[in-house]
């Protein structure tokens, strides 16, 4: 059983060698995947990730041409992830360092991972990750309750469902966040001062990544930490690439070749 293991090490030695030997050389190649199809969000997520981004890396944002307008429901993210799993495998083979995907429901995540050898982040792990490194406990404000348990199960994979205080809800779709962006920052400071108050929170971490922008302003009301889950997938991103790190092909290996017919045949002959 240890000689796979020894194969896969290898692998995994020489391909993080090159990541930092890239980052060395032409500093960080950062793909921000927006697995949905629009392209307003796909400006507002630049524009965000660019004003966090380091200096040195060169940003590309690229969004999915099949799929959802937004990513409400485990059936959208589901519909999306064939789509944002293609963008991953073109990111290596386009000499990408990283992918940071813009989903609070970590669309594509762990399928991605499986598929490459470069670093994979997402929103909502990258925020809970280090929520739970800040303060005891964290809430979740989100655009609606119908997400709860989407939230739940991820969190439970995650290993951190002991540090939820709560999960909350604006009442506000993903695509009008930022058509009233007061709306959206009054809903944002009442439900995190109700996260806070009645349900213990110590950390706030905003919900979708439509949000994105509007971390700073809260935390300057509360007092408190508050995380946009796009800034932590860019920053956790740009960590692993400096440190030479990337996911253990042990959690995730690489799926075996097999006959695979239809539209997702393309996925394996990209």
């Amino acid at each position: 059983m240890a000689q796979p293991y020894r194969s896969i090490g290898k692998s995994y030695y020489v391909a993080t060698k090159r990541l930092v030997s890239a980052m060395e050389c032409y500093g960080l190649k950062l793909m921000l995947l927006c697995p949905i199809v629009s392209p307003e969000f796909k400006k507002l997520s630049e524009s965000q990730a660019r004003s966090v981004c380091r200096q040195d890396v060169d940003l590309e944002v690229v969004g999915i041409e099949s799929g959802p307008a937004s990513i409400e429901s485990t059936y959208e993210s589901v519909m999306a992830e064939p789509f944002a799993v293609e963008k991953i495998i073109e990111a290596e083979k386009h000499g990408f360092d990283a992918v940071a995907i813009t989903c609070m429901c970590d669309c594509g995540l762990h399928s991605g991972r499986e598929q490459v050898n470069i670093p994979v982040t997402s929103a909502l792990e990258s925020s809970v990750l280090l929520a739970s490194a800040l303060g005891l406990k964290f809430s979740i404000v989100t655009i609606a309750d119908s997400l709860t348990p989407l939230f739940l199960r991820n969190l439970r994979s995650i290993g951190v469902e002991s540090n939820l205080a709560s999960i909350r809800s604006v009442d506000i779709p993903v695509l009008e966040l930022q058509s009233d962006v007061e709306k959206t920052r009054e809903a944002l400071l009442r439900e995190s001062e109700e996260a806070i108050e009645k349900d213990g929170a110590h950390v706030i971490i905003l919900g979708c990544t439509g949000m994105t922008g509007m971390a700073q302003w809260l935390k300057e009301k509360i007092h408190l930490p508050v995380i946009d889950g796009l800034e932590a997938a860019v920053k956790l991103a740009e960590v692993l690439v400096d440190m030479g790190l990337s996911q253990s092909k042990r959690t995730y290996p690489k799926p075996p070749v097999k006959e695979i017919r239809g539209v997702y045949k393309r996925l394996v002959t990209a």
